[in-house]
């Protein structure tokens, strides 16, 4: 009788730490929750951005409540964060800016003028270079505009609707940089 108590106690406690440990996408640990400024925002999906087969990084996307909606995020003012983690070696700062410029290209259907001040203040993030495990957290707060982190420290802040809504866009609209990635991110 004891056997069967312990086995079932070792099942319920495997069952519960499982429960309570975050997920991993390509070995990147996924938050189930993410907190900044005193709101939590919840863990929408993840996904892995490739490009020739190389695993280049995890996005994560986090909102206040979990949804599948690409326009109404993208639009929204409220608490949301996107997570980049880099997974891979080979990318540089110039690729990295090359990158974020291309999927803002195409996020505004080549309508650049009117954010290229703010295009410019976010390729600031990358010029202190790139490491695979460099996280980023592009995170929207309510009254402030964007507060980009790299690594957890708070490197810059862009105030600019317009802004956020393309660079959400890039990895959210009908057109991102990666269809399997934003299936991801909206967990469908």
């Amino acid at each position: 009788m004891k056997a069967i108590y312990s086995m079932v106690f070792g099942m319920v406690l495997a069952l519960l730490t499982t429960q309570a440990s975050a997920a991993t996408l390509a070995g990147v640990p996924v938050p189930d929750i993410l907190q900044y400024g005193g709101k939590t925002m919840v863990h929408n999906g993840s996904g892995l951005r490739k490009k020739f087969f190389i695993k280049l990084y995890v996005g994560s996307l986090y909102l206040p409540k979990k949804s599948k909606d690409d326009d109404a995020i993208i639009a929204a003012d409220e608490p949301m964060a996107i997570r980049l983690v880099v997974t891979s070696g080979r990318i540089t700062v110039a690729k990295m800016k090359q990158a974020i410029i291309d999927g803002l290209h195409t996020s505004t259907k080549g309508n650049l003028a009117p954010i290229q001040p703010q295009i410019d203040q976010i390729l600031t993030v990358f010029d202190k270079g790139i490491a695979v495990n460099d996280a980023f957290d592009i995170i929207n707060v309510v009254g402030s505009g964007l507060h980009i982190r790299k690594n957890g420290e708070k490197v810059l802040t862009i105030r600019s609707p317009a802004f956020k809504k393309a660079l959400f866009g890039m990895w959210l609209s009908k057109t991102p940089v990666d269809a399997r990635l934003r299936t991801g991110l909206l967990g469908l």
